[in-house]
């Protein structure tokens, strides 16, 4: 019975690598990695899987025994102990930091097929918990990790009560309203539109102490410490929020026909956008990151969120724009959030 299961074991996998590795199709990527023997290397073969979706060993295993362009050993045995000991998680790891193509990231992002992160789940709750500790860091609201654990699972278990609308502790009150909006972002059946910002912007204020005097656009210039570009003055802060509405609405009503490469491209194009505008006189940051989010749920893919490792990149691809209307490095580094998010929510390597 064991025999019998392992040969349908192998006949499903040997389907599947046909299925999402058509032959020609594959022979075509060899071909552009090739050296002058023929043979492809385990380097780019992880570059090709990531292509095509699916994992290395199959890739391997694929170009081994379908086309003979793999050197050395290929004996099933030796060439599955090659697979390990080449370690391809460890190396897909690597090639995530180093990549800057946008079209294999938005191609590693399409070709897998991931479920909407369940926040109700352990998975889902991490997440949320990483990403709203990192981004009290980036806006330099003091309060530990441990803290916030603790204060978004005792709000996820008990709800918010009377007293907590009026909390004394803003680090607290900004933790929960985060917490809310993220929730919101990430879960609404909602259309975004960019006036949508208000409601954002409410929720992440709405367990403030003052909270109605957070409730309109700024009526003052303002100014964003690290960037090279300066917000819009705020006179013109509604007739810029109008424009952009309307180059937004046309891009949501097309977004089903819109590939994920231009889709993550226009994410971050509306995001820089709206930091620029600099609506409100507090919050902008972290309501431009979850409206980034927001793009994403309606799209069907799975959200991002920055740590410590990745913040001088995130300044530093938005500096790109200010500086030289470059929209790449942006892009590039979303999609690397994204795929770093898949990665942390499966434990699985792409």
């Amino acid at each position: 019975m064991e025999n019998s299961n392992s040969e349908i074991e192998k006949f499903a996998e040997k389907f599947a690598g046909y299925l999402l590795m058509p032959t020609y199709e594959l022979k075509k990527e060899c071909d552009l990695y090739k050296d002058s023997n023929g043979y492809v290397n385990f380097d780019d073969i992880l570059k090709i899987s990531e292509h095509f979706g699916t994992s290395f060993s199959a890739c391997v295993f694929s170009i081994a025994y379908r086309f003979k362009m793999i050197s050395g050993e290929i004996d099933s045995n030796k060439l599955k102990q090659r697979v390990l000991d080449y370690d391809p998680d460890e190396k897909s790891k690597k090639l995530l930091k180093t990549t800057i193509d946008p079209i294999l990231l938005a191609e590693v992002i399409n070709s897998i097929s991931y479920s909407m992160l369940n926040l109700n789940s352990i998975v889902g709750e991490k997440f949320l918990q990483d990403y709203i500790f990192y981004d009290n860091k980036i806006e330099k609201i003091n309060i530990s990790k441990s803290d916030v654990y603790f204060i978004l699972a005792k709000t996820n278990y008990s709800g918010l009560d009377r007293q907590q609308n009026n909390m004394e502790d803003d680090a607290t009150s900004m933790t929960i309203g985060n917490l809310l909006m993220q929730k919101y972002v990430l879960t609404t059946n909602d259309k975004p539109t960019i006036k949508s910002i208000k409601k954002l912007h409410n929720l992440l204020f709405s367990q403030a102490r003052y909270h109605d005097e957070f409730d309109s656009y700024r009526n003052c210039d303002a100014i964003i410490s690290c960037g090279k570009i300066q917000p819009i003055k705020y006179e013109l802060i509604y007739d810029e929020i109008d424009k952009l509405e309307n180059e937004f609405s046309n891009f949501i009503n097309k977004k089903d026909n819109i590939a994920i490469v231009d889709y993550i491209k226009m994410v971050a194009y509306f995001s820089y956008k709206l930091t620029i505008i600099h609506p409100f006189a507090d919050g902008n940051g972290r309501i431009s990151r979850a409206f980034i989010n927001w793009m994403l749920h309606i799209k069907g893919i799975i959200p991002m969120h920055l740590d410590n490792d990745c913040r001088e990149e995130y300044y530093k691809a938005i500096q790109q724009i200010d500086v030289n209307n470059n929209y790449e490095w942006f892009m590039v580094f979303i999609e690397k959030r994204i795929i770093t998010t898949m990665i942390e929510t499966t434990k699985t390597v792409i």
